[in-house]
């Protein structure tokens, strides 16, 4: 396996074949994003134009996990499979894989900026009063292009059949839910740091948790071609989004793309929209105070953003999903309560995944584990409580961002 380095990665893309030789004259470099996962480089040539050079790498064991070559294939069936070729706007361009050497090339979006780090926690020095905190017309666009990969792959045998072959990621039932862990092994207690041990025993303590989680996941239906990472960071948008004033002008226009298909299986599409709102309430729930000192409510009225400012955007990406694939709800008759449960186990899984990477637990991961209980064992009072109305009131009028 060739090991890519910034000391070679010159010497790659000549012998790569994508591009001319005088193209890589003058090449300049730059760290890209930094992870146990993978090295990535960015690329410039002369004329400006970038590229991402990402290679896998492997475990502490050894083991590659080929997410790269998993998004290879998606981005191979979106251009193959003649009704998703319209959606090919909506992604980040790959343009080589190199099965051999576990290394993408892809296209650098110049021009964008993530959602989560560009514009939902950037700072409001400096703008003008009359823009929102959190812009409503983004999170419609997304929910609208996650509803045309949803419909356009659903029962789709052609789909079905590329995100399942050999060496794709999770071609079989959701492992999300594998990572929320049943009991507390010995093995686990050996190798989890004890604020993670903690966490999995507070929601032990709820029966009513586990039976609510195990009825969730019951009604986990696998029917379409899924994100299974779809969070804020995976996101871009083009810097010019507040000139754009539609989805059919976005879409023309690229304005949004969903990346980091590394992890796109075979999945349930209702989970990938819960996937999807958790981010929002997330972004509420960590914006509490937290304090050893202060008392649970206090932390939870400290919020710098609250329910109320997250509400909009999770009304209209259920509103604008259901208008560009209405027919879920007939193929899922308990669309919502099913979509309110796993937006309590994304809650769940998000908050043990960073319990597990910040090896802390704080006041808002345990409050986030009493919303979750609330939303899995009490989904039709919890929708009223989340999205401030009922379902005939959430469905019955939709909204074009």
């Amino acid at each position: 396996m060739f090991l890519l380095s910034h000391h070679n990665v010159t010497e790659y893309l000549s012998n790569s074949g994508v591009f001319a030789q005088q193209e890589l004259s003058g090449l300049a470099l730059e760290v890209g994003k930094l992870n146990t996962k993978n090295f990535s480089i960015i690329a410039t040539l002369q004329d400006g134009r970038k590229f991402i050079v990402k290679q896998e790498r492997p475990t502490l064991s050894g083991i590659l996990s080929q997410e790269i070559f998993n998004e290879w294939q998606f981005q191979s069936m979106m251009g193959d499979i003649p009704q998703l070729n319209i959606l090919q706007v909506f992604i980040r361009e790959m343009l080589v894989y190199d099965h051999d050497n576990f290394i993408a090339i892809y296209k650098y979006l110049d021009n964008y900026q993530e959602l989560y780090t560009g514009i939902l926690r950037s700072p409001m020095a400096g703008r003008s009063p009359s823009r929102k905190v959190l812009p409503l017309t983004i999170p419609g666009w997304v929910a609208a292009i996650l509803a045309q990969i949803h419909r356009s792959t659903f029962n789709c045998e052609a789909a079905y059949t590329y995100v399942t072959q050999a060496g794709s990621f999770w071609h079989k039932q959701g492992a999300a839910f594998t990572f929320l862990q049943s009991r507390i092994t010995p093995e686990i207690l050996s190798i989890m740091h004890p604020d993670y041990i903690k966490f999995i025993s507070l929601y032990q303590r709820y029966e009513s948790l586990e039976q609510a989680r195990l009825e969730a996941i019951s009604s986990w239906r696998a029917c379409s071609v899924v994100h299974n990472d779809l969070n804020i960071a995976n996101i871009l948008v083009h810097e010019d989004w507040e000139n754009i004033t539609s989805f059919h002008e976005a879409q023309k226009q690229s304005a949004t793309k969903i990346i980091d298909w590394e992890r796109s299986s075979w999945g349930d599409p209702v989970f990938d929209l819960a996937s999807f709102i958790t981010n929002y309430i997330t972004l509420w729930l960590s914006s509490m105070i937290i304090d050893p000192s202060i008392e649970m409510e206090e932390s939870v009225s400290s919020a710098e953003i609250k329910l109320e400012d997250v509400r909009p955007s999770i009304v209209i990406i259920v509103r604008e999903y259901l208008q560009y694939f209405p027919e879920i709800t007939q193929y899922f008759p308990d669309f919502f309560k099913k979509l309110i449960q796993f937006i309590g186990l994304s809650l769940i899984i998000q908050t043990q995944a960073k319990i597990e990477h910040h090896k802390k637990l704080v006041n808002s991961d345990i409050y986030c584990l009493q919303v979750a209980k609330s939303l899995l064992c009490r989904p039709q009072d919890s929708l009223i409580s989340i999205f401030g109305m009922t379902e005939k009131e959430l469905a019955g009028v939709t909204v074009s961002a």
